[in-house]
């Protein structure tokens, strides 16, 4: 006699492109009844209709949770995310997903500002390292999704790889002249209205003052000094630059 048990196959299916926001979509039977999305190493699943997201440890494990979800019409189990991530984000130049923290702040300014020198528009916030970010590529106006951990370089090298920017992109032998061409005139002096820091010590003490309104909950205050700390300036890779070595500095204290 035969005993072998059979495995119920899932019905779930997971999407092969993703949103311009790295969401999933999941359908059953043809349905769509969620998201999922990988952050950090970890997978969430949001169900449609529902702002609270719940991770697991595989995209299988939580593309099954949506279909479980939906058959039962009960919310997903699993680990809950914290209050917010899915949330509108505070300032343009921070994904929703990241915490204002003094360490995202600092990541977020040297991306933004390397991106300027590298001849890239982000589209939505900066994402952290190792998600994917949806790019405009100023040298032939192509939008794209690319990676932080390859654009900025590694061990010290700041070229970004591979050396070509992307699939139907103009000729690799043309692309730094381009991106020559399309270099702002460096300044060190931030000339906008609303100033935003260049120098050490003034870049320091605006995130002391960022990191002040974050624990007390101020969002206006906040999002203010977020502002000057992230938003578009001339000066922006002098900016950056500092930030560099503040992030450095905290790096080797740690």
């Amino acid at each position: 006699m035969d005993t072998t048990i059979e495995t119920p196959q899932p019905k779930y299916r997971i999407g092969k492109t993703p949103t311009p926001d790295g969401l999933y979509p999941v359908t059953v039977d043809g349905q769509l009844v969620g998201h999922i999305y990988r952050w950090h190493g970890e997978w969430w699943a949001r169900v449609i209709g529902q702002t609270v997201d719940w991770q697991y440890s595989s995209r299988e494990k939580a593309a099954a949770a949506l279909e479980t979800a939906a058959a039962s019409k009960d919310k997903p189990t699993g680990a809950s995310q914290a209050e917010g991530i899915a949330a509108a984000g505070i300032v343009p130049w921070l994904h929703p997903r990241m915490k204002p923290t003094r360490r995202n702040i600092l990541a977020a300014g040297i991306a933004l500002g390397r991106l300027v020198e590298l001849a890239w528009e982000p589209l939505h916030g900066y994402p952290g390292s190792d998600n994917r970010w949806q790019l405009r590529c100023l040298v032939c106006d192509q939008t794209v999704m690319r990676w932080w951990s390859h654009l900025r370089g590694r061990n010290g090298d700041p070229t970004p790889r591979p050396v070509w920017r992307h699939e139907g992109c103009i000729a690799l032998e043309k692309q730094a002249a381009r991106v020559a061409d399309l270099l702002p005139m460096p300044t060190s002096t931030c000339p906008c209205e609303v100033a935003h820091p260049t120098e050490r010590e003034a870049v320091h003490e605006l995130l002391v003052e960022a990191e002040r309104a974050r624990r007390a909950g101020d969002t206006e205050s906040l999002r203010t000094h977020l502002v000057r700390l992230l938003g578009p300036c001339p000066a922006s890779s002098a900016r950056s630059a500092v930030m560099a070595e503040l992030a450095e500095k905290r790096r080797k204290q740690a």
